[in-house]
C-alpha cells in the first residue's frame, strides 16, 4: 500500500503521465485503480491534508524567504 501512494504522489508531484511511471512502482492500472478509489471515497482529500500536515511539521520544514 505505501508504494502505491508512493506512486500516486508521485504522478501528482512530477505531473507526469500514469503511463511514465518508473517500473519500481507496482503496475499502472493499480495504482491508477486506488486513486480513483481514493478520490470517490474522499480518501484522496484525507490523505493529501495528512501528508501535508506531515511534511509541514517535519523538524526540518522551515519558512523559506522569499526570492524575488
Amino acid at each position: 500500500m505505501r508504494q502505491i501512494v508512493d506512486a500516486i504522489f508521485y504522478v501528482l508531484r512530477n505531473g507526469c503521465a500514469w503511463r511514465d511511471l518508473p517500473k519500481d512502482f507496482p503496475p499502472r492500472s493499480t495504482i491508477y485503480g486506488w486513486f480513483l478509489r481514493f478520490r470517490r471515497e474522499g480518501l484522496f482529500a484525507t490523505i493529501t491534508i495528512t501528508w501535508s500536515w506531515l511534511t509541514a511539521s517535519a523538524p526540518c520544514a522551515r519558512p523559506r524567504p522569499r526570492r524575488r
